[in-house]
């Protein structure tokens, strides 16, 4: 009888432990891969005008409804950048690690991206370009706002 019972007992763990393992499985990935592919329509953005190293709520600006910029991320590592304006979309490849997103485009342009949110629905990256002036070459801040589309 003890026999029976220490056979029916293993039996019925390995059931529960398969089953349990079974289930992870199932579950979709919720990592910073999985939720950054799809397509993001930019819907504000804001540029450190005065140099502080601060975005002040005052330089953020709305895009406006009648333009549409998305960004599409692929599970294959690269994207396309598509408007609604005469503008030609823009391949990109791209790459996660921690809290950098790296995009290298068709264009030859490559940025580093800080991303400061990343769930399912939002997505605000931050970076520092280097842009030249007539008076020379200087740092600025950019903040972009996006949502999932």
């Amino acid at each position: 009888m003890n026999r029976k019972m220490a056979y029916f007992f293993l039996a019925a763990c390995s059931i529960l432990l398969l089953g349990g393992f079974s289930g992870c499985k199932k579950e979709g990935a919720n990592t910073a891969f999985a939720r950054i592919q799809g397509q993001w329509r930019l819907i504000q953005y804001g540029i450190d005008n005065n140099g502080d190293g601060v975005i002040e709520p005052y330089e953020l600006q709305l895009v406006p409804s009648t333009t549409i910029k998305i960004y599409d991320f692929k599970a294959d590592s690269t994207g396309i950048e598509s408007n609604n304006d005469s503008t030609p979309n823009i391949s990109f490849y791209w790459k996660l690690t921690g809290d950098s997103l790296w995009i290298a485009t068709s264009i030859h342009d490559t940025t580093t991206y800080y991303v400061s949110l990343l769930n399912s629905s939002n997505l605000i990256i931050l970076a520092n370009l280097q842009v030249t002036t007539s008076s020379g070459n200087s740092s600025v801040l950019t903040e972009n706002y996006f949502n999932k589309d």
